[in-house]
C-alpha cells in the first residue's frame, strides 16, 4: 500500500532519467534499493523460489552500482521477504531482445541505461517473494513505475510458466513472436496515469 506521505509524481517524458524518482516511488510501496550484502541474500531468495537460472549476485551488484535503483527488496519484520529487479535499457537492447541476443542472466553492460540517461525500454528482470504481502507490494510498485515514470517506452520480460504469463497478461504483456513464446512485451501506454495507484 503506498504511503500517504509519498505522493506519486509522473515523469513528463515517460522515460525517467532520475533514479531517485524511481527509488522514491518504490519506497512508497515499502521497497528499498538494496546494498551489495542484501542483494546476495535477495538473490538466494530468488534462487530458492525460481531456481538457479538467475543473474548471479555479482551481476546484480554490478548493475545496481552502474544503473542505480534497479534491485529492490521488501522487508517483513526487518527480514527480506522478496526482491524486484527492473532494468532500464538503451535503444540497441530492443533489437537484441527481439532477435534473441539479450542474455538476461548476464546482460551486456553497454545496453544498460545510466542515471541521467533516458532508457529506450525496460526489462522486468524478476520478482520473487516469500509472502503474498511482499508479492503484492512489488507488483503494485512495478505497475506504478510503468504508469507514471516509464509510460512512453515498452517493457519486456520473459514468462516461462502459465501462471506467469497470465499474471503479466493482466498488465498488458503479450507475446512478441511465435519464435519465442516466452518473450513478452507491454507497449508504451502513451500517457501517464495515476489512477488506481493509491
Amino acid at each position: 500500500m503506498p504511503s500517504a506521505l509519498a505522493p506519486i509524481s509522473s515523469d513528463p517524458n515517460g522515460a525517467c532519467t532520475d533514479r531517485s524518482m524511481v527509488a522514491s516511488l518504490a519506497a512508497s510501496y515499502g521497497l528499498e534499493a538494496l546494498a551489495a550484502g542484501d542483494i546476495v541474500t535477495a538473490r538466494d531468495i530468488g534462487a530458492g523460489l525460481i531456481g538457479q537460472s538467475l543473474a548471479s549476485a555479482e551481476t546484480l551488484i554490478a548493475i545496481q552500482r552502474t544503473a542505480e535503483s534497479v534491485v529492490f527488496g521488501y522487508r517483513e519484520d526487518g527480514a527480506l521477504a522478496g526482491m524486484m529487479a527492473l532494468l532500464p535499457l538503451r535503444e540497441p537492447a530492443i533489437a537484441a531482445l527481439l532477435e534473441g541476443r539479450f542474455d538476461a542472466c548476464s546482460p551486456d553492460m553497454d545496453l544498460v541505461a545510466r542515471p541521467g540517461e533516458a532508457p529506450a525500454c525496460y526489462y522486468a528482470w524478476g520478482i520473487a517473494a516469500t509472502s503474498k504481502t511482499a508479492a503484492r507490494a512489488m507488483i503494485q510498485a512495478s505497475a506504478a513505475l510503468r504508469r507514471t515514470l516509464f509510460w512512453a517506452i515498452p517493457s519486456f520480460t520473459r514468462a516461462v510458466t502459465d501462471d506467469g504469463r497470465r499474471l503479466m497478461a493482466s498488465f498488458g504483456y503479450r507475446p512478441v513472436s511465435d519464435d519465442d513464446p516466452h518473450l513478452i512485451m507491454a507497449p508504451a501506454t502513451g500517457r501517464p496515469s495515476e489512477a488506481g495507484l493509491r
